[in-house]
């Protein structure tokens, strides 16, 4: 810390508490699709479980995580599933509107 307030702007802000209630935000999302939390980080590949995976993705994406950091959030081994699936993601939102009311209540969690 110093006396100069545009040298602590950095200091002053914790990064890893707002991560922490980001992810909290999309565990209550999955919840209220009727999901658990270890479906999401499991390895099932099926519809729903998958396009919930894909919800996750976008959502930690539009919250400031990086493509790493969303790969170890959903406990996946690069960040190349990350990428395709918030890609994924808006293309489901533009494509069906049923989709896209799904994520609307899952980011109103």
């Amino acid at each position: 810390m110093t006396d100069n307030l545009y040298l602590n702007v950095g200091v002053l802000h914790n990064y890893s508490l707002d991560q922490s209630l980001v992810l909290e935000r999309a565990r209550r999302g999955v919840e209220s699709m009727g999901i658990s939390w270890s479906q999401i980080i499991a390895k099932n590949r099926r519809g729903r479980i998958a396009e919930a995976r894909h919800m996750v993705s976008k959502y930690l994406r539009d919250s400031g995580f990086s493509y790493p950091e969303i790969a170890n959030a959903v406990q996946r081994t690069n960040h190349t599933t990350s990428v395709y699936a918030v890609r994924r993601c808006n293309e489901l939102i533009e494509t069906y509107d049923e989709f896209a009311k799904n994520y609307e209540k899952f980011k109103a969690q």
